[in-house]
């Protein structure tokens, strides 16, 4: 497997596509807290309501998770009355992701 990270240089535009892309999924959402479900904390996401998920493959330029059992997906809807937005995974530098990837 062969990995293009992005440089830095290619970050704006990048992270510009990867939100119009959520925005196809969930419109004007707009989350008050982000949250990263490393190992042991992915489950958390099946308590989310109205949840919607979103491959990081789907995300222009977003690294993908690699590392086994990760699920690699955006989540996002309402947990405890709030709006969010969870990792299912992240990215490793020992993956291979520079660290312009991270950005996104």
């Amino acid at each position: 497997m062969t990995l293009t990270l992005p440089s830095s240089a290619d970050v704006p535009d990048q992270t510009e596509q990867a939100v119009q892309r959520i925005r196809q999924y969930v419109g004007e959402f707009r989350p008050q807290i982000g949250m990263i479900l490393g190992s042991g904390l992915g489950g958390l996401a099946r308590a989310i309501e109205n949840a919607v998920a979103i491959p990081y493959a789907a995300l222009p330029g977003f690294p993908q998770s690699l590392a086994e059992g990760h699920a690699g997906e955006v989540v996002l809807g309402r947990l405890g009355g709030v709006e969010l937005m969870c990792m299912r995974g992240r990215q490793h530098f020992y993956e291979g992701h520079g660290t312009s990837g991270w950005l996104l």
